[in-house]
């Protein structure tokens, strides 16, 4: 096997005898998706945030990329139990 003088033309590689190529590391679009569940139920379409933070509250302001609001979110069959809960959680929660 010839020496490699540059990283950048490298494609393949052995590596114990094994032929691998290399793969471009690609950012994701999206670095957080939240999947909102109340019990089993899931609630809602998925959030996906590109912002490097996030606020997760109980208001209804659909208009923003970095804020997912649990007031948009309905459920006929939700218990008092899951108001509670949701109660705490919308008093706000930053994620950066």
């Amino acid at each position: 096997m010839s020496k490699l003088r540059k990283r950048d033309v490298l494609s393949d590689v052995l590596i114990d005898g094994s032929e691998m190529t290399s793969v471009a590391y690609q950012e994701p679009e999206y670095w957080c998706s939240i999947y909102y569940y109340e019990m089993n139920t899931r609630v809602g379409d998925t959030f996906q945030c590109a912002s490097p933070c996030l606020t997760v509250d109980g208001f209804t302001d659909p208009n923003r990329h970095n804020r997912f609001c649990l007031g948009l979110l309905s459920n006929v069959n939700r218990s008092s139990q899951i108001e509670l809960t949701r109660r705490h959680i919308g008093k706000m929660q930053s994620i950066i």
